[in-house]
């Protein structure tokens, strides 16, 4: 007498043995293979920063080359500190030679920065400058800003209509 297993028994059997290789073996590798691929997505994620910082980089290094050559020209247009009585006397000559009168405010005030900045190579320096004379006088006179060494941006000019101007800029 042979054994002859019944077709169910083997089905039966065949079903258990697919049950058990998919626990043991497939949902294993599935895990690692999701791991990897969160991996692989973490670490795209930081190739991708890394390249625009060095994106970002090579376009400061690019725009630092192409001003370089100016920079000689910015720094000799600011008031350098310490320079600013050569400045003053440079406006009261030009007022004398003009003859206006004017008052020079200067704040040279340098407020302290704070803890961790950086200090700047430049600050802003406020100045009120108020020059009275004639419309001819005053305005022969503004011809002294491209005369000066050094840039100076206006934010308010005020002209009173009167036989004597008054001229005050901040």
């Amino acid at each position: 007498m042979t054994f002859r297993p019944s077709p169910l028994l083997l089905t039966g059997i065949s079903c258990a043995l697919a049950v058990l290789i998919g626990v043991l073996v497939i949902k294993p590798a599935l895990r690692e293979i999701n791991m990897l691929n969160e991996r692989f997505r973490m670490h795209r994620n930081a190739l991708e920063i890394l390249y625009q910082q060095g994106q970002n980089m090579r376009t400061s290094l690019e725009e630092y080359e192409r001003i370089q050559p100016d920079l000689p020209l910015v720094n000799s247009s600011v008031l350098t500190l310490g320079e600013e009585l050569a400045f003053i006397t440079a406006l009261e000559d030009i007022a004398a030679r003009n003859r206006v009168t004017q008052t020079i405010r200067l704040d040279t005030a340098q407020p302290s920065p704070l803890a961790g900045q950086a200090q700047l190579a430049f600050r802003r320096v406020l100045l009120r400058l108020d020059v009275q004379g004639t419309y001819d006088q005053l305005f022969r006179g503004a011809t002294w800003r491209p005369c000066l060494p050094i840039s100076i941006s206006f934010n308010c000019l005020w002209l009173p209509i009167r036989n004597s101007c008054r001229i005050t800029l901040r």
